[in-house]
């Protein structure tokens, strides 16, 4: 650890005190919280902490490092509470693996925009990531592009520099855009920690879009002190501590606002500023039922969709402009907690820790588990029964078959539903479980009768849209159009249609 993270810490240890408000008695223990290093720069999170209660006891100790050993240290059982940006791919490991409690966004820094040192007063100006842009154009300079992926969102090609840039990133990518008079973004923490070597050659604007805003989450560790990290959480949240935020400057600059709170994460807004709705949802990729391991895919997908074109007519900005972002399973909650989307939609169970990264709206698919079995047989006994599942779906399954008694690690996978059909018609395995609409297009689709037949729903599931924590506006309106679309019959309309 460097000297300047252990002066941190030590600065921590004098100042904050035992929260009477966080945790009633002194403890005897300090809370260990492991943040990146960007959370505790110039002593932030010392100096936010240490508004709640001037004159109480110390009880918290701040270690700042790189992100990976703060997973490391909840991982290793040295931590109680950690902050991560929402997004972080350590902190979707852990909260897979249930090592995480339930968190929340506390705060926010942005991205800047890195311009050269002459660059025109209008795009110091810009209200949006748009007027920036449009003022970087009439003054006939260009974009390099930043390959990090938390930035993809706010590049724009055409505004690209010729010749193509090399692909550096990070405070290369800046020594090599201002070195020929380019813009590109980059974070104004890193940026600033790098002024000196830079030498006055460039100046980072932020313009007040919630787009530039990326939101930091703090998680309690499940296996620590989880009750005393919730408490710091919600003294994070308060309105001493969010007003602390909002008015932290580092030393020597006092008209530069560094950190953002978390009212400033306003996704109307953002989609407001940008003009259209950016939703995730599953690859559009035909694939005939018998071979994809999700035989109702097209169908889930044409049903989405005509439910994110309905959202997007009643959000602001251009409904036929809809940005329909195509990203991998495990990429759609976080790119939704990160601002990279505005929603996602894409068969979303607001269970399985789900809630503990995003917020939902209320359900606009039931569905559910059933049994693939032998057709004239009846019901295998769930405890008992020699079962196959897709292993590509044991997230879904492996909970529920705990929920009903049943061991999952006595259930067999297999890659395909075919395979599994194949076993369960010759006997081999008693029952096939997988979501009944999965089973029912992969049924219909058979051209040559199957001796198989579909049980009733063994559990029941809700589908939700997902939406970015701390933003009940979103959530309201989302949840006002699935109501009227649901009282209307037309999401019924629509399943019916798209063959669900």
């Amino acid at each position: 650890m460097s000297a300047r993270l252990r002066l941190a810490g030590a600065i921590l240890w004098l100042a904050l005190n035992s929260l009477s408000a966080l945790a009633g008695t002194a403890a005897t223990q300090p809370l260990r919280i492991h943040t990146v290093p960007i959370v505790n720069q110039d002593h932030f999170l010392a100096a936010v902490l240490a508004k709640q209660d001037e004159t109480a006891a110390r009880v918290a100790e701040i270690t700042a490092h790189h992100g990976d050993a703060v997973i490391r240290a909840a991982r290793e059982g040295h931590a109680d509470l950690i902050i991560t940006h929402v997004d972080f791919a350590g902190s979707q490991q852990l909260l897979q693996q249930g090592l995480l409690n339930a968190g929340a966004v506390v705060f926010a820094n942005p991205v800047a925009l890195i311009g050269p040192a002459n660059a025109p007063a209008e795009v110091a100006r810009a209200k949006t990531i748009e007027q920036a842009h449009a003022a970087i154009r009439n003054a006939g300079g260009c974009l390099r592009e930043n390959a990090l992926v938390h930035l993809r969102q706010l590049h724009d090609a055409a505004l690209g520099c010729s010749p193509s840039d090399d692909g550096a990133t990070g405070l290369g990518a800046v020594l090599a855009a201002l070195g020929k008079g380019q813009y590109l973004w980059w974070g104004l923490h890193p940026f600033l920690m790098a002024e000196d070597a830079l030498g006055g050659r460039g100046q980072a604007f932020v313009p007040p879009d919630p787009r530039v805003l990326r939101p930091l989450m703090a998680w309690p560790v499940s296996s620590a002190d989880s009750a005393r990290a919730q408490r710091v959480i919600e003294a994070l949240r308060s309105a001493e501590a969010q007003a602390a935020v909002s008015a932290f400057r580092r030393p020597g600059s006092p008209d530069r606002q560094v950190w953002w709170p978390v009212s400033a994460l306003d996704r109307l807004r953002a989609i407001e500023n940008r003009g259209h709705t950016i939703v995730a949802v599953k690859n559009d990729v035909a694939r005939a039922a018998g071979s994809h391991r999700d035989p109702a895919h097209e169908a889930k997908r044409a049903f989405e969709v005509r439910l994110a074109q309905a959202l997007a007519r009643v959000l602001p900005g251009n409904p036929e402009a809809l940005e329909l972002r195509v990203l991998r399973k495990v990429q759609r909650l976080p790119a939704v907690a990160g601002g990279e989307v505005d929603l996602g939609i894409s068969m979303f169970r607001p269970e399985n820790g789900a809630r503990r990264l995003t917020a939902f709206s209320r359900p606009y698919y039931r569905d559910g588990l059933s049994i693939l079995q032998q057709k004239g047989h009846a019901q295998p006994a769930l405890a008992t029964a020699r079962l196959l599942a897709l292993a590509k779906d044991q997230e879904d399954w492996r909970e529920d078959l705990r929920l009903l008694g049943r061991d999952p690690n006595t259930v067999v996978t297999v890659q395909s539903v075919e395979d599994a059909a194949r076993r369960v018609e010759t006997g081999a395995a008693d029952g096939f479980i997988a979501p009944r609409v999965n089973l029912r297009v992969w049924l219909d689709a058979q051209k040559q009768p199957r001796a198989l037949q579909i049980s009733p729903i063994v559990v029941s599931h809700e589908f939700a849209v997902a939406l970015p924590l701390d933003n009940p506006l979103l959530k309201q309106r989302v949840d006002e159009e699935i109501e009227r679309l649901a009282s209307a019959g037309t999401l019924a309309q629509w399943r019916q249609e798209a063959g669900l």
